[in-house]
């Protein structure tokens, strides 16, 4: 949470060292292929609970997405695109739990997703949680750079790194016109 929530409101603030200083501590302490730890098993609160959702065993559903929205933002964009194929197999379980295991507590899927975690004791968790659509974001305000001012201007600055050149994010409804966005930016239509 820390990460993604630091990088997207200070981000542009910081310099790029320190960037890069928070994206290889995520790395190296809080990713994993497929998901991510809330807490560094190196963290002395370890030992405290064993619940995913805010522990070393796994995460909420909308951490890695604010996660990844910190990597666009720290200008991470292979990092980015290459976890989410990793997410993109936990997403294959039906909507997202309020938290999944990673992969280094709990056996992943048969497809090498992320499981979702139980609602059953010690756990505790919802099988589906809202906060899923948080993936949104990184997608819409990242990968295609969609910025929808309140005073009738829309703009993009897309960070399509390896990501398909011939996507496109289409009806963007904004005040009473339709755009499409792409690689090149956003355009009425």
């Amino acid at each position: 949470y820390d990460f993604g929530t630091t990088l997207m409101n200070i981000g542009d603030m910081m310099p790029a060292s320190q960037k890069k200083e928070m994206v290889a501590f995520f790395q190296r302490e809080l990713q994993t292929p497929t998901w991510m730890r809330a807490l560094s098993t190196k963290d002395l609160d370890v030992t405290f609970s064993i619940r995913p959702d805010h522990q070393w065993t796994g995460a909420y559903c909308s951490w890695p997405a604010l996660a990844l929205s910190g990597l666009f933002v720290a200008g991470e964009t292979d990092i980015a695109f290459e976890w989410m194929k990793g997410l993109a197999k936990s997403s294959m379980q039906g909507p997202y739990a309020q938290a999944h295991f990673t992969e280094t507590f709990l056996e992943p899927e048969s497809n090498g997703g992320a499981t979702k975690c139980t609602s059953d004791p010690p756990y505790i968790n919802d099988w589906a949680c809202v906060s899923g659509c948080n993936y949104l974001e990184p997608i819409v305000d990242s990968i295609f750079g969609v910025n929808a001012g309140l005073f009738g201007e829309i703009t993009a600055k897309p960070q399509f790194g390896k990501f398909d050149a011939n996507a496109e994010l289409r009806n963007i409804n904004y005040q009473g016109k339709k755009y499409t966005a792409g690689k090149n930016g956003i355009r009425a239509v």
